[in-house]
């Protein structure tokens, strides 16, 4: 595609939405961890540093099943609808 090979195109999505999830994983550990009153934080018993890792590795773990999604439709309409589906499915199983 455009001249670019196929790994150097995944490569792109990948680091463009790892950034854009890395910068709310990093907002939503701060807002975790922050101190909220008499009761302390909403996460007090643990490291900051676990609790960043832990979701950087979700967050990748999450790009990962999209990409892995991806390579079975061939629009992105319906890679999103099934997706959504095995979402709508999982949490009536687990109600």
């Amino acid at each position: 595609m455009m001249g670019l090979s196929n790994w150097l195109h995944w490569l792109a999505w990948f680091v463009k939405y790892f950034v854009f999830i890395l910068i709310s994983v990093a907002m939503e550990t701060i807002f975790f961890l922050i101190n909220t009153g008499k009761n302390g934080s909403v996460i007090s018993y643990v490291s900051p540093t676990v609790l960043f890792v832990f979701l950087v590795v979700y967050a990748l773990a999450t790009i990962m099943f999209c990409f892995a999604a991806s390579t079975f439709f061939s629009r992105g309409l319906y890679c999103s609808c099934e997706i959504r589906a095995q979402n709508r499915f999982i949490d009536l199983n687990l109600s």
